[in-house]
């Protein structure tokens, strides 16, 4: 969950939220939703971790060795689990976006 709520702070707070008020069908509901993200973050971290961050608006993609760089199926995979959940549970920088969250360019818009 630490790492997903990099990228989907208010969906894993709603998760937390629902578990503390002993909603557990509600919180499940909800994590249903982080699944995708969770599994396309676990997989290359931290490179898709920074990747997703990069796609948000947050940092550059670059990585240093160790790390290397996502392959292309990677970051479809990243960029597509951040379009299922939605706007709405997604942060954004300091500065809010005044249209579509991914960046110009991205694998999503493919």
């Amino acid at each position: 969950m630490s790492i997903v709520s990099n990228v989907a702070p208010e969906l894993c707070q709603a998760v937390f939220s629902n578990c503390r008020l002993a909603r557990p069908q509600s919180a499940r509901h909800l994590f249903d939703r982080l699944v995708p993200l969770t599994a396309a973050l676990m997989k290359e971290s931290p490179a898709a971790l920074k990747y997703a961050l990069f796609l948000l608006g947050f940092m550059s993609p670059a990585t240093r060795l160790p790390i290397v760089e996502l392959t292309e199926d990677a970051k479809a995979e990243v960029a597509s689990a951040i379009a299922e959940i939605g706007d709405e549970h997604i942060a954004c920088p300091v500065e809010r976006w005044h249209g579509p969250r991914l960046r110009e360019g991205s694998v999503a818009q493919s």
